[in-house]
């Protein structure tokens, strides 16, 4: 991580997958689905780049084509942040539970 600024939204989200991925938190259905978007991802880039068009019409795609990754990732994080939130309120009323 080098060349990445160390301040800003993207330093802030890769330090939190970073700790979701260390605490195990990933179920094998995430790892499918953020497989399956990866690998839509590279196939659609693949078969841009491979297609001949004009280059502005190739940068329109490519701007559409991470538009709507970034969409999905952030609907991902969304239900990621939902299932942290849930986790925590479970371990809390269990941790209650037992405290009394």
């Amino acid at each position: 991580m080098k060349n990445i600024k160390k301040t800003g939204i993207f330093c802030q989200w890769y330090n939190f997958f970073l700790k979701f991925l260390k605490r195990k938190c990933m179920t094998s259905n995430t790892k499918i689905i953020l497989g399956m978007l990866a690998a839509a991802a590279a196939g659609a880039s693949i078969g841009v780049l491979m297609a001949p068009e004009k280059g502005s019409d190739l940068r329109r795609k490519i701007k559409d084509g991470i538009d709507e990754v970034m969409e999905d990732v952030s609907e991902l994080l969304a239900l990621g942040k939902d299932e942290m939130q849930n986790m925590y309120k479970g371990a809390t009323e269990a941790a209650q539970e037992m405290e009394s």
